[in-house]
């Protein structure tokens, strides 16, 4: 099975709604495979949110190391359920997310790691992006309040804007990571109420 996170993507600043068409991360697969399991996240970090949020923002800085930084944030520091003011005080700044690219998945042409349902929106944030719009490091999140925001209003949400049409909650979001080894492997980590599920496939950059 192969795994691959790319999307038709628009910066979180842009002001335009998100695009109706999305690219999903994982491909279908049956109920309960085996490579799927409630477990713990590779990114526990003794951390701050200050010096996770300095190696996100350093444009200096390796790629990966600001996108493992960036995903420590989410993984160690944003809770669930979240509202727009208890996620912006982790992320602290904005800096980061001017390198990302933001996009609503309406559109399902594949497997989305999280739950669907008519009540709450989903988007893919994708960091620093290739020329093409690909990414291998994908955040996709959960937001209810039964209004689906525009990407200018979500990407508030983000940065902690109080003012956002139907006070959302980030009630899920899923970390999908590539994992190098003795072969190719892309992580998939799905945070929720119900705990941490880990999904771990053969993953291959573009397809």
């Amino acid at each position: 099975m192969v795994i691959a996170c790319s999307s038709e993507q628009e910066p979180v600043s842009q002001s335009t709604e998100a695009k109706d068409k999305q690219t999903t991360a994982v491909s279908d697969y049956s109920n309960d495979p085996p490579w799927r399991r409630m477990g713990e996240t590779r990114l526990k970090s003794q951390a701050t949110t200050a010096d996770l949020n300095r190696i996100a923002n350093d444009g200096s800085a390796i790629r990966e190391k600001r996108a493992e930084a960036i995903f420590s944030l989410f993984a160690n520091h944003v809770k669930i359920p979240g509202t727009a003011s208890e996620v912006g005080k982790v992320f602290g700044s904005e800096k980061w997310m001017k390198d990302a690219s933001l996009t609503q998945v309406t559109y399902i042409g594949g497997y989305v790691p999280l739950e669907l349902n008519l009540e709450d929106a989903i988007f893919c944030l994708g960091l620093f992006p290739d020329k093409d719009g690909w990414s291998d490091w994908v955040i996709y999140f959960r937001l209810s309040g039964g209004v689906t925001p525009s990407a200018d209003e979500t990407g508030a949400f983000l940065r902690g804007a109080a003012a956002v049409r139907g006070s959302p909650k980030l009630v899920e979001f899923a970390l999908c990571y590539p994992l190098v080894g003795e072969k190719s492997l892309a992580r998939t980590e799905r945070f929720s109420e119900k705990g941490v599920m880990i999904e771990e496939i053969e993953w291959r950059p573009g397809n």
